[in-house]
C-alpha cells in the first residue's frame, strides 16, 4: 500500500525522495526517485527518520489546543524536507530547493 503511494509521489519531477516511517522512526516503505543521487548516507537518513518521528510525536502534544498537524516543512540550503502525518505513520519527502511546497502538500 505505502510503496504505491511513494512511487506515485516520486513520479513528480521535483520530488527527490519519499518514504513512510512508523512512529518509532523505522522505515516502512519508499526510497529515491530514479536517477537521484543521495545528498546523505544511509546512517544520516536513519537518524533523520528517528528525529522526524520524535518531532512529530512532540508536536502532537499541542493538538488539543492548536489543532492537528497538517505538515512540517524544513527549508535547507540544498533541499526542502516535508513531514506529513498519516494515521500512525509519517510520510517524509525531500524536494528540490526550487520545488513548490504548496503543490507537494
Amino acid at each position: 500500500m505505502f510503496q504505491s503511494i511513494c512511487d506515485k509521489v516520486c513520479s513528480e519531477s521535483k520530488i527527490r525522495f519519499c518514504v513512510v516511517i512508523n512512529r518509532m522512526g523505522k522505515l516502512i516503505s519508499g526510497g529515491f526517485r530514479d536517477k537521484i543521487k543521495p545528498l546523505d548516507n544511509e546512517e544520516e537518513r536513519r537518524i533523520w527518520y528517528m528525529q522526524s518521528a520524535l518531532e512529530m510525536s512532540m508536536k502532537k502534544e499541542f493538538g488539543n489546543n492548536l489543532g492537528d498537524i497538517n505538515h512540517i516543512v524544513t527549508y535547507r540550503g540544498n533541499v526542502t524536507l516535508i513531514n506529513i502525518p498519516i494515521q500512525d505513520y509519517v510520510i517524509l519527502l525531500s524536494i528540490e530547493k526550487n520545488g513548490d511546497v504548496k503543490e507537494t502538500t
